[in-house]
C-alpha cells in the first residue's frame, strides 16, 4: 500500500504539472490483465475507498482518482461514488468527479455507449435519496435527460449516414 500511494502522489503531481500520464490506469485496470485475482480487486478496491475517505476534500486528488475509477466496470465503480458522499456532500465537488474514463471508443451507432452511461449514471441516483443530496440527484437526472437528448441525435444521424 505505501509503494501505491507513493505511486499515485507522485503520479498525481506530475498530472498537476500539466503532464499527463494514463498509464497509472493499467495499475487497477482490469481490462489490462483479464487475469486479475479477484482479491487483488478487493485490495485495490481498499486502497482507493481509503483514499477516497481520507483525501474526500481534497477535489483535485478526488479528481484523480475517479479518473481511474472511472474506467472500472459499472458495479464496481457505483460504491467508490457512495464512499465519496459519506465522506464529502458538497455539490460542487461532486459535479467535478468523472462518471466515465476521458477516452472512449465506438465502432458504428454511439447509441449502446451512450445507454451504458444512462445505465451506470442511474445507478448512483439511490445514492442522492435525501434532503442534502437533492442538488446531486438533479444534477444527475439533468445528465440522464442530456444523454438521452444525445441518443436521439445519434439515432437520426444512424438512420440517415451509412458506416
Amino acid at each position: 500500500m505505501v509503494i501505491m500511494s507513493s505511486i499515485l502522489k507522485i503520479v498525481f503531481e506530475y498530472e498537476q504539472k500539466g503532464q499527463c500520464f494514463d498509464y497509472y490506469e493499467s495499475f487497477f485496470n482490469k481490462n489490462v490483465n483479464p487475469q486479475t485475482d479477484e482479491s487483488i480487486l478487493e485490495r485495490q478496491d481498499v486502497f482507493l475507498c481509503e483514499k477516497v475517505r481520507h483525501n474526500s476534500n481534497e477535489i483535485e486528488y478526488i479528481r484523480f482518482l475517479f479518473s481511474v475509477i472511472a474506467g472500472f466496470k459499472p458495479e464496481r465503480k457505483v460504491k467508490f461514488y457512495e464512499f465519496f458522499l459519506k465522506s464529502n456532500q458538497s455539490f460542487d465537488d461532486f459535479k467535478k468527479l468523472p462518471f466515465e474514463p476521458r477516452i472512449s471508443s465506438w465502432s458504428g451507432s454511439r447509441v449502446p455507449m451512450l445507454q451504458q452511461k444512462i445505465d451506470f449514471i442511474e445507478k448512483i441516483i439511490p445514492l442522492c435519496n435525501s434532503v442534502e443530496f437533492l442538488q446531486h440527484k438533479l444534477f444527475i437526472e439533468q445528465e440522464i435527460t442530456s444523454l438521452r437528448q444525445e441518443i436521439q441525435r445519434e439515432k437520426k444521424r444512424d438512420f440517415t449516414e451509412e458506416y
